[in-house]
């Protein structure tokens, strides 16, 4: 599945599954104090792209193989969870109404956005997948799960539960707070940045909103929707003006196909900083989505 829609599953992380995370209020405030997400926005949604892509690719989580490069990731950031759990708890400016930092909730929300959210988006834009491939999708986002340290009875059995768990958890959590807009802010900053050119300019935030819904969205303070959609002008700029482009999800569909693969691109021409190494797809994945090396 992967192979198939990897770009969007990508554009997918950076539109749904980390505004939600952000509209999280309590779990924004670990975000801002570990500073990166604002201070070095490219860094971290390079990085978390890269965990996707190392999960995902073939062989990704085998632990007898050599190209077991998602198993690798999700244990260093695990490691990176405990750091920060345990200088967080002994930080004067943490809030102890907070909850402790990183927890098994917050966790399982987490989970949640990258595997449930995915799923439910790539189904509004048109994907239909078999019943076993989004039984394949939970499974390996659960394993990503209980190797990040979540206990495997919270781990949703399916999609349906995992919806469900979704759905409580932003119940419990989702609130306005100056944290998670701000988050939200660098981010589609960073999108806009990551994408050519000024086609795209205003497209990140309409699919956040898009996505999430308007109450999230007004949650993170993502700008509305203005009267004249930019997607409709990047609907003109490729030239598919007909009469499908007072479709809504049409012309989002459309759009995101065009968004996704130039965002990819982007990611690969990002400089992370120091030595870090640059974003990597592997070849055969490469040669499937048609992006290049820059």
């Amino acid at each position: 599945m992967f192979h198939r829609y990897g770009p969007l599953v990508i554009l997918l992380l950076n539109t749904y599954s980390l505004p939600i995370c952000y509209a999280a209020a309590k779990g924004a405030q670990v975000l801002v104090r570990t500073g990166r997400l604002q201070s070095n926005p490219q860094r971290r949604i390079v990085e978390t792209a890269q965990l996707v892509v190392d999960v995902m690719a073939p062989g990704g989580l085998d632990p007898t193989s050599d190209r077991g490069a998602g198993l690798r990731s999700v244990q260093k950031v695990r490691l990176m969870h405990a750091t920060i759990r345990h200088l967080l708890r002994r930080d004067p400016s943490w809030d102890p109404a907070f909850g402790l930092p990183i927890n098994q909730e917050d966790m399982l929300g987490t989970l949640m956005s990258f595997s449930v959210a995915t799923l439910e988006g790539l189904e509004r834009l048109g994907v239909a997948l078999a019943a076993d491939e989004v039984d394949a999708y939970m499974h390996t986002w659960n394993v990503v799960g209980a190797v990040m340290g979540l206990r495997q009875e919270l781990l949703p059995r399916d999609y349906a539960e995992g919806r469900a768990l979704a759905d409580r958890i932003g119940e419990r959590h989702f609130s306005a707070c100056p944290e998670g807009q701000a988050l939200t802010r660098a981010l589609l900053e960073m999108m806009e940045y990551l994408a050519p050119g000024t086609a795209f300019d205003g497209v990140p935030a309409e699919f956040v909103r898009w996505f999430t819904g308007d109450r999230v969205a007004d949650i993170l303070g993502v700008p509305a929707t203005r009267e004249r959609s930019p997607l409709i002008d990047l609907w003109r700029l490729f030239g598919r003006v007909g009469d499908r482009l007072g479709d809504r999800s049409e012309t989002m569909q459309h759009a995101a196909t065009l968004l996704s693969r130039a965002f990819v691109q982007g990611l690969l021409l990002a400089n992370r900083g120091g030595q870090r190494l640059p974003f990597h797809i592997p070849t055969e994945l490469r040669q499937v989505w048609g992006v290049n090396w820059p």
